[in-house]
């Protein structure tokens, strides 16, 4: 993939690397995992689904409202949002994960060699658990909704220190 630029409020990602290609190639051939895992992508991220984990590689892009163009702006944003959701949902968010070079310019997880990138590594969970899909099911109801929405208030409340929302 060649780099493009973000032109004129287009919206289009800026991505500023493409030295992350091969290392994208190689997770989604199976590279550590031995079979292609499912892939879900976003406009920043690749987040790779396999057995009982997910691995989520921040993509090299510069949003404006988010920047993640080096491996170090990567690797700080997937520790703030590893320290963020463990706070939520502990037994799903287990560690960052440098993806290192190997001697022949392969890749891989043994921690041994230059850091190319890095992964959150995280517990995958039923896609059936999704809100979008119990909304599909017809099973999200506005009450839960309600509920989950003062539960978020609530939790962000508590860590500014203010006073919960009154709704």
């Amino acid at each position: 993939m060649a780099p493009r630029q973000n032109e004129g409020g287009t919206g289009a990602p800026r991505l500023l690397s493409v030295s992350q290609q091969p290392l994208i190639a190689w997770l989604r051939r199976g590279g550590p995992w031995g079979a292609a895992p499912d892939v879900v992508e976003t406009h920043a991220a690749l987040i790779f689904l396999t057995g009982d984990r997910a691995y989520k590689l921040k993509k090299a892009v510069d949003l404006g409202y988010l920047n993640f163009s080096t491996l170090e702006r990567r690797h700080e944003a997937l520790d703030r949002e590893l320290q963020l959701n463990r706070r939520t949902a502990p037994n799903l968010y287990l560690r960052t994960l440098p993806v290192t070079r190997s001697i022949d310019n392969g890749f891989n997880f043994d921690s041994k060699g230059e850091i190319a990138d890095w992964l959150l590594e995280m517990r995958r969970f039923s896609d059936d658990a999704l809100l979008s899909a119990r909304a599909v099911r017809g099973v999200l109801d506005d009450q839960q909704v309600e509920d989950l929405a003062h539960h978020i208030a609530d939790f962000h409340n508590r860590e500014r220190g203010s006073v919960p929302c009154d709704w």
